[in-house]
């Protein structure tokens, strides 16, 4: 299987951080090597074959996994409510007035 994204977007510490006992100060920028993830063999049983299998659980059901971030990782993923930090409002134009 290729692998369209290997990297993720770049990101930013918005402040002093420690990730798995490494110290990240404000500012640094951090890019995830998402191949790194989605390969690993200690995760995934057959990572270099397409196998959705691996995402149900017994009964069929969809299996979350932590080893699988479809899009991105960090305190603002996929589900957020758009707009949270007020930008969106920003690109709102008002109704015109009849």
């Amino acid at each position: 299987m290729g692998n369209i994204a290997p990297l993720s977007i770049p990101h930013m510490t918005t402040k002093d951080t420690n990730i798995q006992g490494y110290f990240l100060p404000k500012g640094t920028l951090v890019i995830a090597n998402l191949t790194s993830v989605m390969f690993d063999k200690t995760q995934w049983e057959t990572p270099d074959t397409f196998n959705p299998g691996q995402f149900l659980d017994a009964d069929g059901r969809f299996l979350k996994r932590n080893a699988f971030p479809p899009f991105s990782t960090g305190k603002r993923v996929s589900g957020e409510p758009a707009g949270s930090d007020g930008a969106v409002p920003i690109l709102h134009f008002p109704a015109p007035e009849i």
